[in-house]
């Protein structure tokens, strides 16, 4: 399973470096480059200039007015330049007029405070866009001490729309039906343009604004760059072809997974994997035909292993034989033999359970046996006198009585007890086993606490 997990980590990585890529690209497309229309030099990239009407000589006078009541510092306009004219009634109407192609547009005036006494500084403007009515602007003068005598870039920003279509728009900027005297200046607009049928590497250089408040300036100039063709076909190109890598590449790691999980499942069918498990068993006490007294320093096992012969004892001869251990191999059939599968684990289940029962049933008679010779003991002590008798044979017509391990046998049949309850628990144990995914086929993973080694098969119980 790592090893099919790590072959797919190639078309992994492919399929996220396509994904940014592509995400590049189209951010890359989708980006927006604000272009300038100053009042005099016009499109910074077209060139195309702002109408002003009407054109009546005197009207519209620009940064180079000399005898104009309100000169702004050029210092501060957009380029160096402005546009202004001072509005009356029989004038009627004063208009700026320009085309843009882009999504948002943003309009700028230069703004008058502080006037002279008797010169008109307030503002008023109504903004059409394609021939409808979104927007009007008003500017009254700051007459206190702290208001500088006039505003410039974003502390004149006159009017703002964004989210346009991105096509050709007309923008109208006038001022009419007022019954006093307005002022205008027209100092430079900025709209936000895309192409949107090639991939533009735009450089928004800077479009240079001006904001005289307490005395500071800043510029904003804009510019961009349009991506020659051959730059955008050879950027295509090489898209194509690192999609094509990734695609060849993604496809070489299905055929090569496809190819080792068929090799695995047309395997020869007469190899088979062999697995030696074996029940488990509790280590049998080291036998004789005849016991003698031990210590008391016995302490019984924490951990019990499975061992490879079971002791088996003959119930005529009166004898232990060793029976050598039969190592069970299991023949796993193909995948679409779950039912023989499952059948044969099931019998190993059942052969353990039969196993651990005649272990059982052997400990039982051996801490019978026991019992019987610490009775035979007990019997041999005088009680008046406190010497002991000579030990006296005891024996039963079917298997040898053997001493016990202690003065009177207490704590080996209490071991053998204990050894017949861990048993017991174990085929309780293997028989909710028999219910499991491992033994109805379903797994390969043995259940836990049940673990056939690939060596000597043997299975380890911690108690």
């Amino acid at each position: 399973m790592p090893d099919v997990m790590i072959r797919r980590r190639p078309a992994l990585s492919g399929l996220l470096f396509l994904y940014a890529f592509l995400r590049q690209v189209t951010l890359v497309s989708s980006i927006g480059v604000n272009r300038s229309i100053d009042d005099t030099l016009g499109d910074s990239v077209t060139g195309d200039r702002p109408t002003y009407l009407p054109d009546t000589l005197g009207v519209w006078e620009d940064n180079t007015c000399l005898d104009c009541a309100l000169v702004p510092p050029t210092s501060n306009a957009f380029d160096g330049t402005y546009t202004a004219a001072t509005y009356n009634p029989d004038l009627k109407n004063i208009s700026i007029s320009f085309a843009f192609t882009g999504t948002a547009i943003y309009v700028y005036f230069i703004l008058a405070n502080n006037p002279d006494p008797g010169i008109s500084a307030s503002t008023a403007a109504n903004f059409t866009l394609d021939g409808n009515l979104v927007s009007t602007f008003t500017h009254s003068p700051d007459s206190s001490s702290s208001a500088p005598d006039f505003y410039f870039n974003d502390s004149a920003l006159a009017f703002s729309k964004t989210s346009l279509k991105n096509v050709t728009h007309q923008m109208v900027i006038s001022t009419s039906g007022l019954n006093s005297n307005y002022y205008l200046n027209f100092d430079y607009a900025l709209y936000t343009f895309q192409n949107p049928s090639t991939a533009t590497s735009s450089t928004s250089s800077s479009s240079s604004a001006t904001s005289s408040t307490a005395g500071a300036s800043t510029s904003l100039q804009s510019d961009s760059k349009s991506v020659s063709a051959g730059a955008i076909a050879g950027g295509v190109v090489g898209g194509v072809a690192v999609v094509t890598i990734i695609c060849a590449v993604w496809f070489f790691c299905l055929r090569r997974k496809k190819k080792k999980a068929d090799e695995y499942h047309h395997d020869d069918p007469n190899t088979v994997l062999q697995s030696e498990i074996d029940p488990f068993i509790l280590p049998p006490a080291p036998m004789s035909d005849a016991y003698t007294l031990p210590d008391n320093s016995f302490s019984p096992p924490s951990t019990f292993r499975t061992s490879t012969a079971l002791l088996k004892r003959s119930a005529t001869s009166g004898t232990t034989e060793a029976v050598p251990h039969t190592s069970t191999t299991i023949n796993l059939l193909p995948s679409d033999s779950k039912a023989a599968i499952r059948r044969q684990r099931q019998q190993e289940l059942e052969r353990q359970m039969q196993q651990i029962g005649d272990e059982i049933k052997d400990l039982q008679i051996e801490a019978e046996e026991r019992n019987t010779a610490r009775d035979g003991m007990s019997t041999m002590m005088s009680p008046s006198s406190g010497q002991s008798r000579a030990p006296l044979s005891v024996t039963r017509s079917s298997r040898p009585v053997r001493s016990p391990r202690s003065p009177y046998g207490k704590e080996d049949v209490s071991q053998l007890k204990a050894q017949i309850q861990a048993m017991s628990e174990h085929i309780a144990y293997l028989q909710d086993q028999q219910n499991s995914a491992w033994a109805q086929g379903l797994s390969d993973e043995p259940p836990p606490g049940y673990s056939p080694g690939p060596v000597d098969g043997h299975a380890v119980l911690t108690v």
